[in-house]
């Protein structure tokens, strides 16, 4: 096994976990304290790699600062929020299922915003993962879908999964 792959496979267990251990959290934390200690945590250790690894980067002009600072608000602190707060009020499962949908979400802004073409196949893919979201937050109750009597949790996840798609896409428009 090459080492690519068991960084792949890492990733993953991390990216998985994630869920389970935010809700783990939530029991002692407020969502936005859990928002905070990951990021900080994230700052600290990618702080340490910067310094450590000065020399492999180049210089970053304020508008580029400027930039990210958007992108990171967007994409990290507000997905991020919406992340824990309806995982409060949702289950890890929830959370972790409708996470997935990510690509699905930047594949639709991006489409929405001019930027890919539609396809058949993406169409197709698209309603399919779309009918199952739709079934996880009703729990195939007529009743709630006709009534829009959605969990709120999985609602405030839907709107991260957004920002996050946003984000997606404005990282390929807006160069830096």
């Amino acid at each position: 096994m090459q080492l690519v792959h068991i960084k792949l496979i890492f990733a993953a267990i991390f990216w998985g976990s994630s869920a389970i251990a935010g809700k783990i959290l939530l029991e002692t934390a407020l969502p936005s304290q859990v928002t905070f200690l990951r990021f900080f945590l994230a700052f600290i250790i990618l702080g340490l790699f910067l310094l450590t690894n000065r020399k492999h980067f180049s210089k970053v002009t304020f508008f580029e600062h400027v930039k990210l600072a958007v992108l990171g608000f967007i994409g990290i602190a507000l997905c991020y929020y919406f992340y824990f707060e309806g995982l409060n009020y949702s289950s890890a499962f929830n959370a972790g299922l409708l996470e997935a949908t990510i690509p699905l979400v930047t594949l639709a802004i991006s489409v929405s915003m001019g930027e890919e073409k539609f396809h058949l196949e993406n169409t197709i893919g698209f309603i399919i993962a779309y009918v199952g979201v739709i079934i996880i937050i009703s729990n195939l109750e007529l009743s709630v879908i006709i009534n829009s009597n959605y969990n709120f949790g999985d609602i405030l996840l839907l709107i991260g999964t957004l920002c996050f798609g946003i984000y997606n896409v404005l990282l390929k428009k807006i160069p830096i």
